[in-house]
């Protein structure tokens, strides 16, 4: 049974994530429990004007179709130091030279991702609808990560049939024209 009071309380504290800025042992122990054959590298974000936010797969399509290259599919680290770490399943474009390049924002206004390069991933949704793997640091934090994917179940992460449609994100362009004129 989920406590919904001790549930929402933690879930404000751990799912305050960023990206990692070192691998420490916390990290290197979930970077293992993933079992990717690549190692993890630090990348920068470079968004176009026309990326769209939570649309990588698709962005990365649209830059191959410009530029060439190819599409890279791997694993976004997210990081809340000593407490929990989850990955997303996300795309960045492979430029011609073969270098990685992240070229969808974040609306956390993350600058550089940790990315693990993953042979094994082919899209950016796992069959289950599960989007995320994630481990708590501490023993009794574990409980709530249950609880979490359990009210996750309820609801698996789908791409939105509206998320087919590309304008049904903001692009980088029309997203920081809005962040600005909030200043």
């Amino acid at each position: 049974m989920i406590n919904i009071q001790n549930f929402s309380k933690l879930s404000k504290q751990l799912l305050d994530v960023t990206t990692p800025k070192k691998i420490d042992s916390n990290l290197k122990r979930y970077i293992d429990r993933i079992d990717a054959k690549s190692k993890p590298i630090f990348l920068n974000v470079e968004p176009r004007e026309w990326s769209r936010l939570q649309c990588c797969d698709t962005n990365v399509e649209e830059m191959i179709k410009l530029k060439g290259g190819e599409i890279v599919f791997g694993h976004k680290i997210w990081y809340n130091k000593d407490l929990f770490a989850e990955n997303e399943l996300h795309a960045v474009w492979k430029d011609k030279e073969g270098k990685l390049i992240d070229i969808t924002f974040n609306i956390s206004g993350e600058k550089r991702i940790l990315f693990i390069p993953d042979e094994r991933i082919t899209s950016i949704f796992r069959p289950d609808g599960s989007h995320k793997i994630r481990m708590v640091f501490k023993a009794k934090h574990q409980e709530w990560l249950n609880q979490l994917i359990e009210v996750e179940k309820l609801s698996p992460f789908k791409r939105p049939e509206s998320m087919v449609d590309p304008n049904c994100c903001p692009t980088w362009k029309e997203y920081q024209a809005k962040t600005e004129s909030e200043l």
